[in-house]
């Protein structure tokens, strides 16, 4: 066997995983201090500590509904809400089995061809009636998509709660110019497409002035 390959397969395991970790606490932290400037301006800071023990799911609806509380939006603007409630609640769930379940990194198949077996994911469900145990095997590029994923919704929501908690938001301008603005909504940058068959409506940025907005992606 390949041990300076298998040692390569095992920190790009440990990457991958370290690197959704991290982009999901970059989406708590973004949520809470959006909540914290709407809430205290000046003295953000305080009430951004005062929130810091909260858990994400308590973070995640608190913001959505501060969105809704002040943000003044239309029946469209809450249904585009909704989804990506619902997209960071899941999210939220799939965090916790990642960051709470056994992982299994760098075991190796005995069988033929001998080599490393894809990380292993194991979370314990006592209340699941078959069995227990939920295994998923995910490659390293398995998780990195879902934290492509993840920093694609956290920039979404990002970019949303702005306009909808009347933060400046960088507008473009003709001639290649700029300017912060606090005069667009949430229904300006986004709209909501219904789902195919069964799957669930999805939130798009291609309302009629999205191209106006820079979009800011966390990477």
């Amino acid at each position: 066997m390949d041990r300076a390959k298998h040692n390569e397969e095992i920190r790009e395991a440990h990457r991958a995983i370290g690197r959704y970790v991290v982009a999901f606490s970059e989406m708590v932290a973004e949520l809470r201090e959006q909540i914290a400037r709407r809430i205290s301006r000046d003295e953000w800071p305080l009430a951004n500590v005062a929130l810091g023990y909260s858990g994400a799911m308590d973070i995640s609806h608190v913001f959505f509904w501060l969105c809704r509380e002040v943000g003044d939006l239309t029946d469209g603007e809450n249904l585009i809400a909704s989804a990506l409630s619902k997209d960071l609640e899941q999210s939220i769930r799939t965090r916790n089995e990642i960051a709470h379940g056994n992982w299994l990194v760098g075991y190796i198949s005995v069988q033929s061809p001998v080599g490393t077996v894809p990380p292993r994911l194991i979370h314990i469900i006592p209340h699941q009636k078959k069995t227990p145990y939920k295994v998923q095997d995910l490659t390293p590029a398995d998780i990195d998509e879902l934290t492509d994923r993840l920093l694609a919704l956290l920039t979404d929501i990002a970019e949303f709660g702005k306009l909808a908690l009347d933060f400046p938001i960088t507008e473009l301008l003709e001639g290649g110019e700029y300017r912060t603005s606090t005069e667009l909504h949430v229904g300006d940058v986004f709209t909501l497409h219904p789902g195919a068959q069964d799957q669930p409506a999805k939130v798009m940025r291609d309302g009629p002035r999205a191209h106006d907005v820079a979009r800011i992606p966390f990477i």
